[in-house]
């Protein structure tokens, strides 16, 4: 049987935290509990940590989330599993999903700006129209994915491996590639090319 703890101490007064019962454990949490604690911090941040409680979610799965159109700014993410999900035009700014992975998963007319997902790992993701400037997906590995018309204007990608991925009509105006491993010619498709920072690996 799992549980949903409020951790008081260290700073954590006013935010929730998903505590797997074994040390390195991975659960499949329920949405409907992840649903409820997305209401908590939709509240939250609606009143400026008044009220509700700031979202924190650590080393779980979720199949078939759905959380569109959800408010989830500031909330943490941290070593998931993303099966089949769907955040389109969810509202993730300044999220923090570093660590993840992201699989059949939907971030269509998401907001991304500034959200930390370094070292993850995304297969088959689409993030067309996503608003993601400044975002940070360094040291990630991503197959089959969708940029097409996202604003990805001073991203930060260095160290990242992109596999048959979708760049056409992207913005990646001073997006950082430093180290990146990618193919020129999807590259190329997207706006800003020619400003990119860094040097990317070409294969």
């Amino acid at each position: 049987m799992t549980s949903i703890e409020t951790k008081d101490d260290e700073g954590l007064q006013d935010q929730i935290r998903w505590w797997p019962p074994e040390l390195n454990s991975r659960l499949t949490m329920k949405t409907s509990d992840l649903n409820k604690l997305i209401d908590l911090h939709e509240l939250w941040y609606e009143s400026s940590g008044k009220d509700g409680k700031k979202l924190i979610v650590d080393e779980s799965s979720f199949y078939q989330l759905n959380a569109d159109k959800r408010v989830i700014v500031e909330s943490i993410f941290t070593d998931m599993e993303f099966d089949n999900c769907s955040f389109k035009s969810a509202d993730l700014r300044n999220a923090r999903l570093s660590g993840s992975s992201f699989n059949n998963t939907d971030f269509t007319n998401a907001k991304l700006t500034k959200a930390e997902i370094d070292e993850a790992v995304f297969h088959n993701v689409n993030f067309e129209n996503a608003i993601a400037c400044r975002t940070s997906l360094a040291e990630s590995n991503l197959a089959k994915c969708n940029f097409k018309n996202a604003n990805f204007k001073g991203a930060f990608l260095y160290g990242s491996n992109f596999n048959d991925c979708i760049f056409e009509g992207a913005d990646i105006t001073q997006a950082n590639f430093t180290g990146a491993k990618i193919k020129k010619e999807d590259l190329v498709k997207a706006i800003g090319f020619e400003s990119i920072i860094g040097s990317p690996v070409y294969e």
